[in-house]
């Protein structure tokens, strides 16, 4: 497990050229999510568009999970967590999106 609290799972890390993103499964709290980000990101971190965007990311994998987090405690919800160049650089949530799905799930808005 990285020390940023996800878990990738390296067999599910798939590029999808047709969307511009690179998929990937992780495990935040015992709990699996599907995420994808946006070949916009990694390119933002490695400095370079990218010929090989699934290699960048596994270079990126650390920066790449701490950005999921923010994205996962934005669109906990979501089939599928995007992350973006908005979720750079952001500081992670201290609760654990499981418990914050928890939370908006027992008191609805």
């Amino acid at each position: 497990m990285a020390d940023n609290g996800i878990t990738i799972d390296p067999a599910s890390v798939v590029d999808n050229p047709a969307d511009l993103q690179v998929e990937f499964r992780g495990e935040v709290d015992g709990e699996t999510y599907d995420f994808a980000v946006r070949h916009s990101v990694i390119e933002a971190l490695t400095g370079r568009v990218s010929d090989t965007p699934a290699t960048d990311f596994a270079r990126s994998q650390d920066a790449i999970g701490e950005a999921a987090l923010v994205a996962l405690g934005r669109a906990a919800g979501d089939d599928v967590v995007i992350v973006t160049e908005n979720d750079l650089d952001q500081p992670t949530a201290t609760t654990s999106p499981a418990s914050e799905i928890a939370e908006a799930e027992a008191h609805p808005s």
